[in-house]
């Protein structure tokens, strides 16, 4: 049995294979919605550029990409720089590692040296 998120995957995925699938109607419903709704809303969207940047890394190493994988790659960037500018207080985003490990709370420094990456990454690589 699937859950509600993925039977609502498999329904999306299916109508916009469809030739006539129009993403402005269902954007302009969506955003009719109470408040609450589109906070969800944009988390999903969120979470969605998040992925899809992780994937056009993939794909380009693979050679082959999209517009689309190149857009999600851009608009990460730019949710990235949001998150650590702005503190969210109803949106659940995607932290930063760094954010999380020092939230950690541990008093011996050696512990705490032990979470640290053992290699290099650029932060806009991670949100999550």
């Amino acid at each position: 049995m699937k859950s509600k998120e993925l039977k609502l995957v498999d329904d999306l995925a299916n109508a916009t294979d469809d030739r006539w699938f129009n993403p402005t109607i269902m954007g302009i419903a969506l955003s009719n919605q109470p408040l609450y709704t589109l906070d969800r809303i944009m988390e999903l969207v969120t979470h969605i550029i998040r992925h899809q940047s992780m994937r056009y890394k993939t794909s380009w190493e693979a050679g082959e990409t999209s517009e689309g994988l190149f857009l999600a790659k851009e608009l990460n960037d730019s949710v990235v720089e949001l998150i650590k500018k702005y503190e969210w207080v109803n949106l659940r985003l995607p932290q930063n590692p760094k954010t999380v490990i020092n939230q950690i709370k541990i008093n011996d420094e050696i512990n705490r040296s032990r979470l640290q990456p053992l290699y290099e990454y650029e932060e806009k690589q991670f949100i999550s």
